[in-house]
């Protein structure tokens, strides 16, 4: 009998991690939120500041599959709050899953229109295979550089 109890304890406990393990993607209004959130964030502390915190490991500007990143017009990546992310590295050049020069559009975009939307082929972590994503991004105003969030569109 205890050893049946133990079973199930273990049982509900396993069910509950893979339950926590694959929780709801972010949505677009949460991408929107989370780059409005740093561009703030840039106003109050300063931009070398704020590529610290959106640098660091516990950073705040990360919620499950949302984070902020930040380039240069260089293609140069500034910050990165993605667990797996390699601050410093050029991705100007990058092509998506689709073929598309994903930094090279946002930097053009940030340049001409101040930031936007753009969507593309990724790689979704939580499902192994290539998604339709969605990155809304705001040039950082005095830099030569942008803030964005993507999100993945609901299949």
């Amino acid at each position: 009998m205890r050893a049946r109890s133990l079973c199930w304890a273990l049982l509900l406990l396993l069910c509950n991690g893979l339950a926590l393990a694959q929780e709801a993607p972010g949505t677009k209004q949460e991408a929107v939120a989370l780059v409005g959130r740093a561009l703030a964030h840039v106003r109050e502390v300063g931009l070398e500041q704020a590529l610290q915190d959106i640098n660091a490991p516990d950073s705040a500007f990360r919620d499950r599959d949302l984070y902020v990143f930040v380039y240069d017009f260089n293609g140069t990546n500034l910050a990165n709050a993605a667990p797996t992310a390699t601050p410093g590295s050029n991705l100007k050049d990058y092509r998506s899953e689709d073929g598309k020069l994903v930094i090279q559009q946002m930097i053009e975009m940030s340049r001409t229109h101040g930031g936007g939307a753009f969507e593309y082929s990724w790689l979704n972590p939580q499902t192994g295979r290539p998604q339709q994503k969605i990155s809304y991004f705001k040039r950082i105003p005095d830099a030569n550089a942008f803030l964005g969030v993507g999100y993945y569109k609901p299949e």
